[in-house]
C-alpha cells in the first residue's frame, strides 16, 4: 500500500486503527509466564551431569615392550652385513650386524707379528741374563782365581743382562696390550644383541657408513608387554604404584597395575605419563597397539 492509501485507511476506519494499537499494547505489557519450579529443578541435574562427563573415565594408551634398545655400532666404518630381519628372535650376545674390519684386522696382524718378535727377544734376553748371572756366581765363589777386573766385568755383565731382560719384558707387555686393544676393536665391529628379544626394525642396510653410536637395529624384549598412557596432573596425583587398572585391548579387557608414574609433567603434552604392567601373560600382544585404560572398581 502507498502512503496515500494508508492515509485514506486511517481516515475511513479510525476504530479499527484504535483497536489494533490497543492489542499491540496489551501484548507488550503482558508479563512472561513464570517457569515451573519442576522445570528449573530438571535443568540443574543436566548441568551436573555435563560436569561429571567432562571428567574422562578412561584414557588412551599404547602397548610397549618392557625393554627396548637401539643397538648401535661401536666403531666407525662401512656396514658389511646385517644378519637379521624384523620379526627374528635373537639370543643375548648373538651377532646382529658386522662392520667392515679390514683395516683393523691388518693392524692386528702387524701387532701380533710384533708381539711374536718381542717374545723372541725376551727369550734371548732371559737366556743371556741367566748365563751372565751364572758366570758371575762362579767367579764370585772363587775370587782368588780371578783378577779384580774380571770379577768387576762379570758383575757388570750380570747387571746389564738383567736390565736387558727387563726391557724385553716391558716390550712384550707393550705389544701384548696393543694386540689386546686391536682385538677389542675387531670384536667391536661385530654388533651383538644386548638381551634376548625380537628384531623390531632394521634401520640400516649393508654399505651404509656408520660411526660409533649409529643405530643399526631396534630390539624389543619378547617376554612382557606394558602400557603407556597419559593422564592430567590432578588424575596422576590419585595414581599410586600398584594401583589396579583395566586395559581394553581389542575385544579383551585385561587387568594391569601401575608400575611407574613420571615425576613431572611433560611440557609438550601437558600431561603426566604412566606405565602399567599386565597381571597375566602379555607376550602375545603386539607393541604399538592403541588401548583404553580405566581405573578398576574398588572393592
Amino acid at each position: 500500500m502507498t502512503r496515500t492509501m494508508w492515509k485514506r485507511f486511517f481516515v475511513r476506519y479510525p476504530s479499527a486503527v484504535a483497536w489494533l494499537i490497543w492489542m499491540l499494547g496489551c501484548q507488550a505489557a503482558e508479563p512472561l509466564a513464570p517457569q515451573p519450579a519442576a522445570a528449573v529443578a530438571r535443568q540443574t541435574p543436566i548441568l551436573e551431569t555435563a560436569q561429571e562427563t567432562a571428567l574422562p573415565d578412561s584414557f588412551i594408551g599404547v602397548t610397549i615392550a618392557a625393554r627396548s634398545a637401539e643397538v648401535a655400532a661401536s666403531t666407525a666404518g662401512y656396514l658389511e652385513r646385517v644378519l637379521v630381519h624384523p620379526g627374528d628372535a635373537v639370543a643375548r650376545g648373538q651377532v646382529l650386524a658386522q662392520v667392515d674390519a679390514g683395516l683393523v684386522h691388518q693392524r692386528l696382524l702387524r701387532a701380533e707379528a710384533a708381539l711374536a718378535g718381542a717374545d723372541t727377544a725376551l727369550q734371548r734376553a732371559t737366556t743371556a741374563a741367566g748365563q751372565a748371572a751364572e758366570r758371575y756366581t762362579r767367579r764370585a765363589a772363587a775370587p782368588e782365581l780371578f783378577s779384580r777386573e774380571e770379577l768387576t766385568a762379570a758383575a757388570h755383565g750380570a747387571k746389564t743382562a738383567a736390565a736387558d731382560q727387563q726391557a724385553a719384558a716391558a716390550g712384550v707387555a707393550e705389544q701384548r696390550a696393543a694386540v689386546e686393544g686391536l682385538r677389542r676393536e675387531v670384536a667391536a665391529t661385530r654388533v651383538r644383541a644386548p638381551f634376548a628379544g625380537l628384531v623390531a626394525l632394521r634401520l640400516l642396510d649393508p654399505g651404509a657408513r656408520v660411526v660409533a653410536g649409529t643405530a643399526i637395529i631396534r630390539l624389543v624384549s619378547a617376554e612382557e608387554r606394558r602400557v603407556r598412557f597419559a593422564v592430567p596432573l590432578e588424575t596422576a596425583a590419585t595414581l599410586a604404584i600398584g594401583c589396579c587398572l583395566l586395559v581394553g585391548v581389542g575385544d579383551q579387557t585385561l587387568p594391569a597395575r601401575v608400575v611407574h608414574v613420571a615425576p613431572g609433567v611433560d611440557a609438550a603434552a601437558d600431561m603426566v605419563f604412566v606405565e602399567a604392567a599386565f597381571d597375566g601373560p602379555s607376550a602375545h600382544l603386539r607393541t604399538g597397539v592403541g588401548v583404553r585404560v580405566r581405573l578398576a572398581a574398588k572393592g
